[in-house]
């Protein structure tokens, strides 16, 4: 079995980096989709918009999109090996 020789920075910003060399073989980590899943009302009903509004230069753009008052940011992943 290979040793994993380095790990190289994941191009999809804000995600865990999911590049890495195994022997020969480069193990790439492909983002099929990513996007916000659910609205801040469905998720936290009890937690007035004006808070989101108060806080949105930090969660913006990562943990809440403001012009869909959508949160719960996921990816959907593939992976993807070549070997050299």
């Amino acid at each position: 079995m290979g040793k994993i020789l380095d790990t190289l920075p994941e191009p999809v910003p804000g995600l865990a980096a999911e590049r890495m060399r195994v022997g020969r073989s480069e193990i790439t980590r492909v983002v099929e989709w990513l996007g916000p899943i659910r609205t801040v009302g469905e998720l936290f009903p009890a937690t007035p918009a004006q808070v989101w509004r108060d806080n949105a230069s930090w969660l913006a753009p990562h943990f809440w999109d403001p012009g869909q008052w959508r949160t719960g940011r996921r990816s959907r992943p593939g992976w993807c090996a070549l070997r050299a």
